[in-house]
């Protein structure tokens, strides 16, 4: 991995991405678990 630069940042669409109404999409909550978040700010439109 030499010369790969860490991420700074993640923008997730949450809508359609992790869920569709109040249904989860499948894989969604395992995803997430693999991720580390050390600051979180929600942005909403």
């Amino acid at each position: 991995m030499a010369g790969r630069k860490a991420l700074k940042a993640v923008l997730i669409d949450l809508s359609g991405t992790l869920h569709i109404e109040d249904t989860a999409v499948p894989g969604a909550q395992d995803a997430l678990n693999s991720t580390v978040v050390i600051v979180v700010q929600c942005y909403c439109n």
